[in-house]
């Protein structure tokens, strides 16, 4: 688990608040569903199985009170546990924020390849990803950069230097777009696969898988517009359209194999809100839409 996913997770829980409220007195246990409830979002951070497994076999987990009393001797390994649980989460939690964020730059991305243990799969993929960012960032319009500032240890996960926070605002548009393009394929394939369950004529079902194809294209030339008046300078030539068009195909395909983009850690959330949610790809709307439909509402 990279840096990233555990801060969230710590976060999630409250890692960094104090648990005392839950024991207000001895022998006394509060609010145990809210504890609960924290203890079960902090499960998953690595090296705290000892403890999760623990609490999980503890009365916290097997009332369905949201308050009791209980015998001294079992309160006071239950207190004790949680004490010195919530003290090393603490550390991690400041060891995160104050030493790993404080290394990365905001002027980059997070980029995790496609999970795969094949070498050569993981240098297509790497080989791949330099492509479809080098199609947009290295033209005169964005002049920006793409470069390997690390690569985390264990992991497929890379940051990659872009050249500057309006490049990385331009990266965040690009896989926002991407994951539209990508939920589109994977709607159209459900579409089809119900269609071909009516068991239609053939020249009908070439038809509809024409239209989607037609629909995707359209959708792909829109997204690319959108981001070119949005994100590039001057005038875009129909080169660097077709640029940005490649690359939206590009990363649309590597997000079904598994890949994600993210800014830094320590990035603002107004940068973060540019990114997709990569745990939620099917709920994502089209920015062009949103767009569109805030003009709407402005000349009503």
């Amino acid at each position: 688990m990279r840096a990233q996913e555990i801060l969230e997770k710590l976060n999630s829980g409250g890692a960094s608040k104090p648990f005392d409220q839950h024991f207000p007195a001895q022998c006394s246990v509060r609010g145990i569903g809210e504890l609960r409830d924290r203890l079960e979002r902090l499960q998953g951070v690595p090296g705290f199985s000892n403890f999760e497994t623990q609490l999980s076999e503890s009365i916290i987990f097997k009332t369905a009170s949201t308050s009791i009393d209980i015998p001294p001797t079992e309160w006071h390994e239950l207190t004790q546990t949680i004490s010195i649980y919530a003290q090393r989460l603490r550390g991690l939690h400041a060891y995160i924020t104050e030493q790993v964020l404080t290394q990365q730059d905001t002027d980059a991305i997070s980029v995790k390849l496609p999970s795969s243990s094949d070498l050569r799969s993981v240098i297509r993929a790497q080989e791949r990803l330099a492509t479809a960012l080098e199609q947009v960032l290295l033209v005169k319009e964005v002049g920006g950069e793409v470069k390997l500032k690390s690569w985390e240890p264990g992991s497929l996960w890379l940051q990659i230097a872009v050249g500057g926070s309006a490049v990385v605002s331009l990266v965040g548009a690009l896989a926002w777009a991407s994951a539209v393009i990508y939920k589109k394929i994977q709607e159209g394939r459900l579409h089809s696969q119900y269609v071909k369950s009516l068991e239609l004529r053939n020249d009908f079902l070439e038809s509809l898988v024409e239209a989607e194809r037609r629909m995707l294209a359209l959708l792909v030339e829109g997204e690319a517009k959108n981001i070119a008046a949005e994100h590039l300078k001057g005038e875009v030539s129909p080169e660097t359209l077709e640029r940005v068009k490649f690359s939206l195909r590009e990363f649309s395909a590597m997000i079904e194999e598994g890949a994600e983009i993210h800014p830094a850690l320590q990035a603002p959330e107004s940068v973060k809100n540019l990114f997709p949610n990569f745990k939620d790809l099917m709920g994502i709307e089209s920015r062009t839409k949103l767009i569109e439909d805030e003009k709407k509402d402005t000349s009503n």
